[in-house]
């Protein structure tokens, strides 16, 4: 039931935002929106690259267990709330 609640809320959240996109008021939130958008996408795939580059070097150097740090504990997360999983215990 609760699904069902957020995919509606999602729905006309979109719907609404489509509505009022030819206000002014959307044209400059769109303008304050978009850099952070972007912002956002490149600090994770920063991140993702540093963690394949890491895991690459790993490899060479033969180390079975990765080094557990903050990046990498965000990027699990990212992956988990992505893909529904819950976190392990």
């Amino acid at each position: 039931m609760r699904k069902k609640i957020v995919a509606w809320t999602l729905l006309g959240g979109c719907l609404f935002l489509l509505s009022s996109a030819s206000s002014p008021y959307m044209r400059n939130a769109e303008r304050v929106l978009l850099p952070l958008r972007l912002l956002l996408l490149a600090g994770i795939s920063l991140l993702v690259i540093r963690e394949w580059w890491r895991d690459r070097c790993e490899a060479r150097a033969g180390r079975q267990s990765p080094r557990n740090d903050a990046a990498r504990r965000f990027l699990r997360s990212i992956r988990r709330w992505y893909y529904g999983d819950l976190k392990p215990h």
